[in-house]
């Protein structure tokens, strides 16, 4: 089920353990909304994040990675988003030997990068980005755009999904 949006309030959530999805109706092309969602430690340390912005086409920040409020396009032109504006984006943030971010918007992946010098503009991102995401806080008098969220549920691995023997 989605979750009203809560802004400015640490909300416990393991972005690393479970996609984050958000529902938006925010209109494409109004350069006025944002998705705006930061990760935090269990221990409340501030962890990197990532911001949409509702730009035609829409952008991408990748927060304590890109330079400050440096937006930039999404590597496919076709975003999948609804011609109602009605979109729901899917976050998730891996970690192995590089960290990892993938963005989906109504199910089409439409941003997979690995955080790295070459692609990380800060000098603090490895440290930032490193630290546990177990919290998340959508921007207060930033994110515009965030309805609703939730966790991610795979739905092939959900109950009374079709098993194959």
């Amino acid at each position: 089920w989605y979750q009203r949006r809560v802004r400015g309030s640490l909300i416990a959530f393991d972005v690393e353990a479970t996609p984050l999805e958000i529902k938006t109706d925010a209109e494409v092309g109004n350069a006025n909304y944002f998705v705006y969602v930061q990760f935090y430690s269990a221990g409340d340390q501030y962890s990197g994040g990532v911001g949409i912005k509702f730009t035609s086409p829409p952008t991408v920040e990748l927060r304590a990675c890109y330079s400050s409020s440096s937006f930039k396009a999404f590597p496919t032109a076709d975003l999948n988003t609804a011609a109602d504006n009605n979109n729901v984006w899917r976050v998730k943030v891996t970690r192995g030997s590089s960290m990892g971010v993938q963005i989906y918007c109504n199910d089409k992946e439409v941003f997979n990068d690995l955080l790295s010098s070459s692609v990380c503009e800060t000098g603090i991102w490895n440290t930032i980005w490193r630290r546990g995401k177990k919290k998340i806080k959508f921007i207060s008098g930033k994110d515009s755009a965030t309805d609703f969220y939730r966790a991610w549920t795979d739905p092939t691995k959900s109950c009374g999904a079709p098993t194959i023997d």
